[in-house]
């Protein structure tokens, strides 16, 4: 079959246009990053006025009551945006896309009205994907952190002090540990007190490992010690918990593809028999009662997909 040719240039001009606005999205979110760090130092020690001007908002940011309550609803954490893989204004128009997808193709099963249950079906799909991106952001601080408290343990072995070993930490780590120890010696150099930056970064950083942390640190400030034995031993613990998990990881290896094998096998197969056989297919859509299977064999995929993805976290964790 040969596409029409307004069709293809159609098709191609929307192309063009999603990777120009990718570009832009980039390049914002590139920019934006390097203002961030700035605000999460300087925010709680600067007054407002003229000192702000050079310090451009977010969209949201610049809405003074509804933005925040905007970014909470759809699981925007504005002060992590900047480290988001994706600019969170592209997750928020492929969410919208998926979600009316979404209403669209239950509408199509169940008649329901088509525009009605877009607006939830965006905030939890938004939310998904902005709680991906936190755990995925809290999983390599976790796998990275062994390493950083390695590398203050050297530091302090040669003679340097803890801030220049924190500071050593944000040079030499990865992101985003080094944008975590950077923000943490920043606090420090402008006066903020130890404790409450160590445990300010510890209750954004959402392991508990960063607080085990925070109280090794504050604890050898307070009553004295040795702070690299303890670090040290705070560091084989977490690095032996590490290996754990990926040793969990790898047994489970098995089940995750047997998951992924049962949930994408359906809807080759469904594909597969429209191409083949479409006058099979249309049934299940043009009759009331295909549309009412149809609907159950979706949910019934979806419900199986998540209990295995359910078994197999609580395997994990």
């Amino acid at each position: 079959m040969v596409l029409p040719l307004p069709l293809v240039l159609t098709g191609f001009a929307l192309l063009l246009l999603c990777g120009g606005a990718a570009l832009l999205l980039t390049r914002i979110q590139a920019t934006a990053t390097t203002l961030a760090r700035a605000r999460l130092v300087l925010d709680p020690y600067r007054g407002d006025g003229a000192a702000r001007k050079f310090m451009p908002r977010t969209l949201l940011e610049r809405m003074p009551v509804a933005g925040p309550r905007l970014a909470s609803l759809f699981g925007i954490n504005l002060k992590r945006s900047a480290g988001y893989p994706i600019h969170w204004g592209l997750v928020l128009t492929g969410t919208f896309v998926a979600a009316r997808a979404t209403t669209a193709l239950i509408a199509l099963v169940g008649d329901t009205p088509e525009w009605l249950p877009v607006p939830l079906a965006w905030v939890v799909f938004s939310r998904m994907v902005f709680a991906s991106f936190a755990a995925r952001r809290r999983d390599q601080l976790y796998r990275q952190f062994p390493d950083a408290l390695g590398m203050m343990v050297r530091s302090l072995r040669v003679g340097q002090t803890v801030t220049q070993a924190l500071r050593g930490v944000a040079r030499d780590a990865q992101a985003p540990t080094n944008n975590e120890f950077d923000r943490l010696a920043d606090r420090l150099a402008i006066g903020v007190p130890l404790s409450e930056a160590l445990f300010e970064m510890a209750g954004e950083s959402g392991l508990t490992e960063y607080r085990f942390f925070a109280t090794t640190l504050i604890l050898q400030y307070q009553t004295g010690g040795s702070l690299t034995e303890a670090l040290d031993g705070l560091a084989d613990v977490i690095r032996g918990r590490v290996m754990l998990r990926r040793r969990g990881y790898a047994l489970a290896g098995e089940a995750r593809t047997s998951a992924i094998v049962l949930g994408v096998l359906p809807i080759f197969t469904g594909a597969v028999l429209a191409f083949v056989a479409p006058d099979y297919v249309r049934l299940l859509i043009d009759d009331p009662t295909g549309r009412r299977v149809l609907g159950a064999a979706i949910f019934m995929l979806l419900l199986g997909s998540l209990m295995m993805k359910n078994m197999i976290g609580k395997i994990l964790r």
